[in-house]
């Protein structure tokens, strides 16, 4: 259907301008990107698909004002954000209790100046370990992908023009066993 789609654009476009030459411009000119709603596209049969076609890119699930994106590499999740406040990295690290609210302060205040990551920040002030750090992402990433089952409506758009570059802190969580899941 997607490929019937992007012909159907072409000989549209060409049928308006009449030219090749500014018909084959206009194409590449358009994005690459897939966007469509959660009511024509189901979200396991969009992370199935990303799956089973061990797809590269970042996925932007949109609803109401909260966003959430998600980066994939061979079809498994490498990491999550979320503009939620609730749903942050530095908030789940006070959540389990690894950190205290005055540490997480500190490190965001640092993080203005030294542009690293909240976690390498933590790390290296002693307040958190490596494999803490780790298990919370891994653990706040699941929850992304859970929640993102409970909506009923939302958009979404996948960007996989620029698949995100390998990452020690890669996540590589496989979608199998979190769409088992979400089904029930």
């Amino acid at each position: 259907a997607l490929r019937d789609g992007s012909i159907m654009v072409a000989v549209i476009l060409f049928i308006f301008l009449l030219n090749f030459r500014v018909t084959a411009i206009t194409l590449t000119a358009i994005p690459l990107s897939l966007g469509l709603t959660l009511l024509t596209f189901d979200l396991f049969d969009l992370l199935g698909w990303l799956m089973g076609r061990k797809k590269a890119g970042t996925l932007q699930m949109t609803r109401r004002s909260t966003k959430k994106r998600l980066a994939f590499r061979d079809g498994a999740v490498q990491w999550t954000s979320s503009n939620d406040p609730r749903e942050t990295i530095g908030q789940a690290l006070v959540r389990e209790g690894l950190v205290t609210e005055e540490a997480l302060f500190k490190a965001l205040l640092k993080q203005e100046t030294d542009k690293r990551r909240l976690g390498e920040l933590l790390i290296a002030d002693g307040h958190l370990t490596e494999p803490q750090l780790m298990k919370t992402l891994r653990t706040n990433a699941e929850a992304h992908l859970h929640d993102l089952f409970l909506w009923g409506d939302g958009r979404f758009e996948l960007e996989d023009e620029r698949p995100p570059a390998p990452d020690p802190s890669d996540l590589k969580i496989e979608l199998k066993p979190v769409l088992e899941e979400g089904r029930h």
